[in-house]
């Protein structure tokens, strides 16, 4: 879902704040600490950069989700999803 959003609308990542998608904030944390630990288990996972991205974009700020998608287009550099969250970032 994230990836086709990030392609198909370019206002994607300000539209829904994802903490609004979760019953309470200890939900939404434990989601994100299950987010950082599969990325410590395997650095390389542009998926899960990506979604980490996007959650963390709305509670640590823009900068701090642009060194995730920046890390996913290293380790990926053909995935248009990356490319398109970083013009989204830049807006």
């Amino acid at each position: 879902f994230l990836c086709r959003a990030i392609v198909l609308d370019p206002d994607w990542l300000r539209r829904v704040d994802p903490r609004d998608l979760f019953a309470t904030p200890q939900a939404y944390a434990s989601v994100a600490e299950a987010l950082e630990g599969r990325l410590a288990a395997d650095p390389l996972d542009v998926q899960a950069k990506l979604l980490l991205a996007y959650l963390r974009f709305h509670d640590k700020g823009p900068s701090y989700a642009k060194a995730l998608v920046v890390e996913a287009a290293q380790a990926k550099p053909d995935l248009e999803e990356a490319r398109r969250f970083l013009e989204t970032l830049e807006r």
